[in-house]
Formats: C-alpha cells, structure tokens, sequence
C-alpha cells in the first residue's frame, strides 16, 4: 500500500469494492443552493449564475461552475478542450501568417516557411503534451483528487536502477519523504548525448530516403531547385519526360510504393532504437 494512497483508494485499486456512492448525495451546487434557500442570502451561490448564462459570458468554458454541477469527471474535458483552444491559437496564428506570406512573398510550392512550420509543430506537439500534463497535476492538487485513482501514483519503472558507482543507491526523496533509488543528472547527461550520437545517423538516412524518393518522384527537379543540393541529376533525370519513372506516367507509383514500403520498414526499426536508447537513458518514472 502507497504511504500516501487512502484506505478506500487502496480498496478499489485491488477490486475489493467497485464504486462508493453515498445514498441522498448531492452535489456541491444543488447544496448551495438549498443553504441559499434556507438562509437566504450566500457568498457561495448566485441565483442569476447559471451555467448557460456563465457560458454565453465568455470565450472558454466555465469549468468551475461545471465542476460544481456535474462533478470533476466531466470538468476535466472541458478544461482540456479550454487548455487545448489557448494553445492552438498559437500554431493557428503562425500558419495563416505563413499563409499570407506564401501566397504574397513566396512560391507556396518551394516557400522556406512550410518546413519551419513542420519543425515548429513537432516542438509544439512536445510541449504541449509537456504542459498539459503539468497543467493536470496542479488540478489534481487543486481539486484535492490526488489519489483518486491508482494511475495517479507515480509508479517507479521496473527497468530503473540507481548509481552503481557510488556506495549507495537510494536518496531521500524531500517530497514523500522516502529513501529512493537515484540517478544522477550527469549520468543521464551523458547517456542523452550518447542517444543523439545513435539517432542523428539514423534521421540521416531518412533525409536521404526522402531526397532520392522525391528525385524519383519528379518533385525535385533541376527546373525548379536548380543547382540546390537537394537535386541528384541521375536520380532526377529518371523522371524527365520520356524516361522510365516519366513523373506523369504510371510508372511513377512504383516509386510512391517503394517509399511507403521503406518507410514502414524504417519505422519499425527506428522505434527499436528509440526504444534501447531510452531504457539506457535510465528514467524513473
């Protein structure tokens, strides 16, 4: 049993009992609003602040007042949805300026910006997961749900291990106050540039993949790229006009074929090393 996990939370995490629903509960805004009635008058409650009135007031959802009237199961979508409009403003904002900028400055076809906003979103997508997840603890603590359930608890990887150069293994943890094995910062530093050393070879060949396919595919052409590096003059000559992978020819879907069968293939291989990588980065959780 987690020192920090509840009698009823340890219960329903083994099966022992399905759900807890105390008979006559109510929720927390029906409550207020017989005190209301009762007293009077309340601090807490406003006959006039519905939910569809709070709704209609503003831009987000009121998660608050959802909270209150159906609880924090349902709550925690609309949060998401409010968490997710506020950061996709941010992308959204960036690609019509793109946009404008393509249509106005440069050739859409060739334009520098769509690349840039490729990488931009891959970051985005990262710190998003990032910040939501850091977004979420805070509500648990917030909404005092911390250990409502067992996927809450942050359970230490089987695969960790602590320093092995050192006498000892475990460091008190100043949070819950428990001895816990430890991995040094500068440990994982160098096992981190060890994983850039192995990945970066790997998104090497894939650039290059992705070079010749399109050389193939008569998307990069001397016409259009003339002297840039990304141009192979014997792979891009095979889909000239009158050749044997001619772009406008059938021919041509041979090449579409192989670069999905390749990159099915790279794929499965590059998550097994992304996957070694990773357990040798040693993480905790």
């Amino acid at each position: 049993m987690d020192p920090q996990e509840g009698l009823l939370d340890f219960l329903k995490r083994h099966h022992i009992y399905q759900e807890l629903t105390p008979l006559h509960s109510r929720s927390r805004m029906i409550q207020k609003m017989l005190n209301f009635k009762i007293n009077g008058s309340s601090k807490d409650y406003n006959p006039d602040e519905t939910l569809t009135s709070a709704a209609m007031k503003q831009w987000f959802m009121p998660v608050p007042l959802i909270r209150e009237y159906y609880g924090e199961e349902i709550a925690i979508y609309f949060e998401w949805m409010n968490f997710f409009l506020r950061w996709i403003s941010i992308p959204g904002a960036c690609g019509l300026a793109i946009f404008i900028l393509n249509q106005l400055v440069f050739d859409p076809s060739t334009s520098p910006l769509s690349g840039l906003f490729a990488i931009m979103m891959a970051f985005w997508g990262a710190l998003f997961s990032l910040n939501w997840q850091k977004h979420q603890a805070g509500l648990r603590i917030q909404w005092d749900n911390l250990f409502q359930s067992e996927r809450h608890l942050e359970q230490i990887r089987e695969d960790f291990v602590g320093t092995t150069n050192k006498l000892t293994t475990l460091k008190l943890n100043p949070v819950t106050e428990t001895n816990e094995p430890y991995y040094s910062s500068q440990d994982r530093l160098i096992r981190y540039l060890e994983s850039i050393l192995i990945i970066t070879p790997c998104f090497a060949v894939v650039f290059a993949m992705l070079i010749c396919c399109n050389n193939l595919n008569g998307i990069i052409t001397v016409e259009k790229h003339g002297d840039s590096f990304l141009v192979i003059p014997m792979l891009a000559d095979l889909a000239a006009p009158g050749a044997i992978f001619d772009a406008d020819s059938n021919m041509n879907y041979a090449i579409t074929v192989f670069q999905v069968v390749l990159t099915l293939i790279f794929n499965i291989n590059f998550r097994k090393v992304a996957t070694w990588t990773t357990d040798r980065e040693n993480h905790k959780y």
